[in-house]
Order: structure tokens, then sequence, then C-alpha cells
């Protein structure tokens, strides 16, 4: 039995005689963690590629990264925007992992461990995560802000404890990308439409065979389409950090 009729967490592709298993996942749940090991484990790919940027990679296997950061070099860099909406974002995420009892993107880590312990490559798809907050940053509006980091920490309080898992499973979890889409176009078009690009590009330019892709699952029909329609973009465009407004 394929993994396509099994999980629908997991499509398989076939692009230019490259295979593409996208593991679409959840960064809060313990499902997606086990899906992961299964599917790297079953499949022994050559390559295992990740939502992940160098940097998030550095804090995910170096538990120190945070205590090392040196805060008067961040502002001296003009990186303190991008450090506060990190730690926003990344507060968020705890705070559902918390309410799950789980632990914050662990099924990156475990796809970092599974391909270590099956010898695979390891690829980090995903754009550096300063210039995507940069880009986010500067679209977003004065007004839209503060509005979008309150609705970080409303978004899933009317939801009980035990349903969270269930619903981050479920369609409706789909519901809030497009209502994002619509309330903050531009933001839904860096975080999620210029990172599919980025991904998909970056798989794409992967002289890989067999390559298991663990993304988001808000991610999985963006890579997909693009992957399937074999549409390049270029990275240094998505890397352009627009002017200030």
């Amino acid at each position: 039995m394929s993994f396509e009729s099994e999980n629908k967490n997991v499509e398989k592709i076939i692009v230019s005689n490259k295979t593409y298993y996208l593991v679409g996942t959840s960064h809060i749940s313990e499902n997606s963690v086990k899906l992961v090991k299964e599917v790297i484990e079953r499949v022994q790919p050559d390559t295992v590629s990740i939502e992940l940027d160098k940097k998030r990679y550095e804090k995910y296997t170096n538990s120190n990264q945070w205590g090392n950061t040196d805060i008067i070099k961040i502002i001296k860099e003009k990186k303190l925007v991008v450090l506060i909406s990190n730690i926003v974002y990344s507060a968020y995420q705890k705070k559902l992992a918390n309410t799950k009892g789980t632990t914050q993107a662990g099924e990156l880590i475990q796809a970092i461990k599974s391909a270590k312990e099956i010898g695979a490559n390891i690829q980090l798809i995903d754009r550096d995560i300063q210039v995507t907050f940069k880009r986010m940053w500067r679209h977003l509006s004065f007004l839209e802000k503060p509005k979008l980091f309150m609705t970080f920490f409303t978004e899933f309080d009317d939801i009980e404890q035990d349903k969270l898992e269930e619903y981050l499973e479920s369609d409706s979890f789909d519901k809030v990308f497009i209502s994002l889409s619509k309330k903050y176009p531009s933001l839904y078009q860096d975080m999620i439409t210029d990172r599919d690009k980025y991904m998909s590009t970056k798989l794409k330019n992967n002289s890989s065979q067999v390559n298991v892709v663990v993304v988001g699952k808000a991610h999985m029909k963006g890579i997909k389409e693009k992957l399937e329609k074999r549409t390049e973009f270029s990275l240094d465009n998505l890397n352009e950090i627009p002017p200030k407004n």
C-alpha cells in the first residue's frame, strides 16, 4: 500500500525522473514526528530536504544558540526587528506546543535525526529567516503590525486543548491560511507563496533521485504545484529586501 493512500499528509511526485515524497506536517504535532520518522525509514531516500534555513538548523542542533546572542551586535547591525519577530513567532509556536505537551518543531528535529541515522544527505531548503521577516515587516502597514502580533496569540484560544491536534490535522486548519491571505495579503505572500517558490526551486536544483521533503502543511499544495509545472524562480529576486515604506 502506498503512502498516499495511507496518509493524506504524504504526496508522492515524480518529475524528470526524480521522486519526491512531500510530508506535510504541523510544527507542534506528535503525529507529525511519528510520520516523518516512518516515511524516512521506509523510503530510505538519498536526501532529506527540510523546511529550515542555516540559522534555524543551528538553533535546533545547538541548544546554546540563544544564550550566545549578542544583543548589542544585533542592534548595531539593525537586526532587532528580525530578532523580535523571530521571538514572537517562536513564542507563538511554543505556546501551541505547550498546550499539547509536545516539542516545538519536533518533526524537523526528527527529520534531521532520521536522515543522519540512515546516512542520507540533509538539504536545508527554506529562505533565510531574516530575509523572510524583513520582507514581511517592510510590506506590513503601520496598523497591521500590532494587529498581527495579537492574532498570533489569540487564533487558537477558543479551541479546547484536547481538540487542538484534531483541529490542526483537519481541513479547518487550511481555512486559517485562507483567512490569513484575506486579512494580510502581503504577509501571506512573504510567509507562504514566496517561500513555496524558494523551496520548490531549491528542490529542483538538487540532483538526488529520491527525496523526502519535510515541510509545513501550508506549503504542500504550493510546492507540489510548482514542482509539477517545473516552474523555476530567481532566488536572488526572492531574497531582495524591499525599501522602507
